[in-house]
């Protein structure tokens, strides 16, 4: 289930993203963002991480999400679970220590599939490594962005 989700996945969402290189959330942005993936870092305060531009909230992201990566304390993950069932995302990804029951109800409530206690560099490195291929996302285009976001561009 975690091969066919990284590899049908474009967008990821990265709520609690740290602008400190220090931090896991920090490197987990650089990494997919790396690896082919469209990452959007969430973050109250709108600092930059790792060199992309920041979102307060999944609400002020106007595209679609895939999959929301979330990187709080157990008690605050069910409302951005909840926001993440707005945006229509497959799946929410729970790092350790960020799983809760009430997070659990709160995924199987609007449907949405649920990772829980899993790093995802390194399920996407076992991924990659399994088959070979050095990243998974989207192919990168030399001045194309292929995606599944239906806007003119001018």
């Amino acid at each position: 289930m975690i091969e066919g989700l990284l590899r049908a996945t474009r967008t990821i969402a990265v709520v609690g993203a740290s602008p400190r290189p220090s931090r896991h959330s920090h490197e987990v942005v650089e990494y997919l963002h790396h690896a082919g993936y469209d990452v959007i870092p969430i973050r109250p305060d709108r600092a930059s991480v790792g060199g992309l531009p920041t979102f307060a909230s999944l609400d002020d992201f106007g595209g679609p999400v895939d999959v929301v990566v979330i990187f709080r304390r157990p008690d605050a993950v069910a409302a951005h679970i909840e926001q993440a069932a707005a945006k229509h995302a497959e799946a929410v990804w729970l790092p350790p220590g960020a799983w809760s029951r009430e997070a659990e109800e709160a995924a199987r409530r609007h449907h949405l599939t649920l990772i829980k206690e899993r790093c995802i560099i390194e399920e996407h490195r076992h991924l990659a490594g399994a088959i070979g291929e050095p990243t998974s996302g989207h192919a990168q285009k030399q001045g194309v962005h292929v995606g599944r976001r239906r806007r003119r561009i001018e």
